[in-house]
Order: structure tokens, then C-alpha cells, then sequence
């Protein structure tokens, strides 16, 4: 909700936000990447090589996504052990 007008502008939410439980349904959409897929692709995107790709191969692969995706689950590092690389 907007409140002032031009360079005064302040916006509002419209309804209270409160904290949820660990496990709790939040509202909007819902995560499209999870351990489980993240996992899957890599697998997939990692069959044949014997090294870690870098961000560059993952975005010349189209696979930008799931680099960002592996980022943010745990970071690279952490599956990078996973896949023993």
C-alpha cells in the first residue's frame, strides 16, 4: 500500500508477516530446487568428466541454474565432496 505521493512515496505491507516454524508452509511458490534434484543433475551434468566443471561450463551448458541451485543448498564445496571431486 502506498502512502504519499513522489519523492515522499513510503510503501506498507498490507497484511502483518510473521515469523513461521521450521517446516511450516510459507506462502507463494514453492522451491523448484532441493538436495534430491540438485543432486540429480549433477550426476547427470557430471557423467564422463573426472574434474569440477567452473561456473563458465555450467552457463556455456545451460546449466547456470543449477550452479546457483548447488550455491545456495550447501555450497560448492559441499558437493563437491559429495561427488568426490
Amino acid at each position: 500500500m502506498a502512502r504519499g505521493s513522489g519523492p515522499a512515496t513510503r510503501y506498507a505491507f498490507s497484511t502483518t508477516v510473521t515469523a513461521t516454524s521450521k517446516g511450516a508452509r510459507r506462502p507463494g511458490r514453492p522451491p523448484s530446487w532441493n538436495d534430491a534434484r540438485i543432486e540429480r543433475e549433477l550426476r547427470e551434468f557430471l557423467t564422463g568428466r573426472t574434474n569440477w566443471p567452473k561456473q563458465g561450463e555450467f552457463a556455456a551448458a545451460a546449466k547456470g541454474d543449477l550452479y546457483a541451485a548447488a550455491s545456495r543448498f550447501g555450497g560448492i564445496a559441499r558437493w563437491r565432496r559429495v561427488f568426490g571431486r
